[in-house]
């Protein structure tokens, strides 16, 4: 999942500048570890990783479809809101997950979350 989390960090950092092909072959990463890399993986030994299977495959269904589609626009709006609703589904499933701590910022380019 490290991975995962630098190629979603790399794919929002390249889209703000306008780097849509590095961002389309991120995402094509992204794409490439749900579909492969991340279903071979053993599971975490702490938390709850029997929630994993059902929520990683509804993120690789729908949430990168819809992040290929914000990209395909070249529309910035359109894009941000794409990344913010994946970055909102990591988040959840993080959270339900066990991992709350484990938070990805919704805005692309943005650092960490503080705690409140």
């Amino acid at each position: 999942m490290a991975d995962v989390a630098r190629r979603f960090e790399l794919l929002g950092r390249a889209a703000t500048a306008g780097r849509f092909e590095l961002a389309e072959y991120e995402l094509g990463e992204i794409e490439e570890a749900f579909s492969g890399t991340l279903l071979q993986a053993a599971p975490p030994r702490e938390g709850h990783p029997e929630v994993l299977p059902g929520l990683a495959g509804a993120f690789a269904q729908v949430t990168l479809a819809d992040l290929r589609a914000g990209l395909a626009s070249r529309d910035r709006q359109s894009f941000d809101a794409a990344f913010a609703r994946a970055a909102t589904a990591c988040n959840g499933c993080h959270r339900a997950s066990g991992h709350g701590f484990i938070e990805v910022p919704t805005v692309p380019g943005r650092s960490i979350p503080a705690t409140e």
